[in-house]
């Protein structure tokens, strides 16, 4: 009776790995994720997004905007579907309604058919500009400049990507690959399936010599 549990709880603890792989399966790529746009106060100007499904399944992609330009700005598609290993770009236009340094965030959500969603934020910094070509607040325009050309990004794994536009400053493809998760998680499952295992050898040993000696006896 105890092995039939044992077995019980070593099938449960494997389908938990297999489920917890499916669901960390997802990985978010996104291109040009920041931007610097200078642009004269009241003027727009079109930009893209890369966005590419490098998984092995079909996800879907949601936009939503929030900041400080979030009425300003407009994007061509709010939702769409990418098959696997599909790249597109997702165009949006901004205008500079507002005076100084602004920064406003498209957040894109990859959602699986299957298991939970990732999102990514792209942060796009607009510096508006006289019609002479020098920023409504020169001093912030500038310290703004100086921190974008000096930020790092962490906590995602990334590789760089090619600059798409001229203003396009500090533009990575972020990837959020769980990798350190699943390999912890397979390990601590290993260890516990061995753990199980030499258990239940050793009560089963333990078993046998109780019978063998009341045999003799």
């Amino acid at each position: 009776m105890r092995t039939k549990k044992i077995t019980a709880l070593i099938v449960a603890l494997f389908l938990v790995f297999i489920l917890t792989q499916q669901v960390l399966a997802i990985t978010a790529s996104l291109g040009n994720s920041r931007m610097v746009l200078r642009i004269e106060k009241g003027e727009s100007m079109e930009r893209y997004l890369t966005i590419k499904n490098v998984n092995e399944v079909p996800v879907k992609i949601n936009l939503e905007v929030s900041g400080d330009l979030k009425d300003s700005l407009e994007l061509d598609e709010k939702e769409f579907t990418l098959t696997p290993n599909e790249e597109k770009r997702a165009y949006f236009t901004i205008t500079a309604t507002k005076d100084g340094t602004t920064e406003t965030k498209i957040g894109v959500k990859f959602s699986p058919e299957e298991g939970n969603a990732v999102a990514l934020a792209a942060n796009i910094i607009v510096i508006a500009t006289n019609s002479d070509g020098t920023s409504t607040n020169s001093a912030e325009g500038t310290t703004e400049e100086n921190k974008d050309k000096n930020e790092t990004s962490s906590g995602f794994s990334f590789k760089q990507n090619p600059i798409a536009t001229e203003e396009a400053v500090n533009s990575k493809s972020f990837e959020f690959s769980p990798i350190m998760m699943l390999s912890i998680s397979t390990l601590v499952l290993a260890i516990v399936l061995v753990a199980l295992f030499v258990y239940s050898q050793k009560k089963r040993g333990q078993t046998k010599l109780k019978k063998s000696v009341k045999r003799s006896a």
